[in-house]
């Protein structure tokens, strides 16, 4: 039983997957301002009725809540982080880019912040096996995750 303990403390086999090369086209370089320009243009289309006042007295004024709220916000895309470091040795810059996907999935559609992290993880990791359908499982095991979270509080 010993044994068995000890070779599943192993790390696992590297795999021989290959790495998928991308060429970055006019269509490509152009949509990522595109897409951007959208989100800020949805977000500014958002806010035309709201009443500033009354939000900006709704605002908490506790160092204390805005301490738990940036940690609570940055948890996501610092998780995810770790697990495409992982995946794809994804760069430090990566952060920003999972951060652009959470806004995304915020303002304009659930999900569609996968789609522009898709696209920028093509141009800058290092992508092996199938990184669609890594995308999917990591937003698939986040989403239990913060269920699982939501019923223990």
């Amino acid at each position: 039983m010993s044994n068995a303990l000890n070779q599943a403390a192993l790390p696992a086999p590297k795999l021989p997957l290959k790495t998928i090369e991308v060429r970055k086209g006019i269509v490509a370089r152009g949509l990522t301002p595109l897409l951007s320009a959208a989100i800020l243009i949805a977000a500014l289309w958002q806010l035309r009725y709201l009443d500033v006042r009354g939000v900006i007295a709704m605002v908490p004024r506790s160092p204390l809540f805005w301490l738990l709220f940036a940690a609570g916000y940055l948890a996501l895309p610092a998780s995810e982080w770790v697990i495409y470091r992982r995946l794809w040795n994804l760069p430090p810059r990566g952060f920003l880019a999972l951060l652009r996907k959470r806004i995304s999935n915020e303002i304009i559609a659930g999900y569609s912040g996968e789609l522009y992290f898709y696209a920028w993880a093509r141009r800058h990791a290092s992508l092996v096996g199938t990184p669609f359908g890594a995308i999917k499982d990591v937003s698939i095991l986040s989403a239990v995750v913060a269920n699982v979270c939501t019923l223990v509080l």
